[in-house]
């Protein structure tokens, strides 16, 4: 059975899931590391938002991280 690919925007989420929950950070937490609002963290989490390059790059600084963009070529 072939794995299904996520799409870029499920990646990105389940990628800032992992690593808050790698920091032991609840978004409650996150979002007043980084001053938003807690919904704002829930809203992005769900894939219910369309976050600006600038909102991922607070979101990764929050979590101690660097933001990483690379374009991979498709294979076929």
């Amino acid at each position: 059975m072939k794995a299904v690919e996520l799409s870029a925007r499920e990646a990105l989420v389940k990628e800032i899931v992992r690593v808050r929950q790698e920091e032991h950070l609840t978004q409650s937490q996150l979002a007043e590391k980084i001053g938003i609002q807690q919904s704002n963290v829930s809203r992005l989490e769900r894939g219910h938002s369309n976050p600006s390059i600038d909102f991922i790059e607070k979101i990764a600084k929050g979590l101690n991280c660097k933001l990483r963009i690379e374009f991979v070529r498709q294979e076929g």
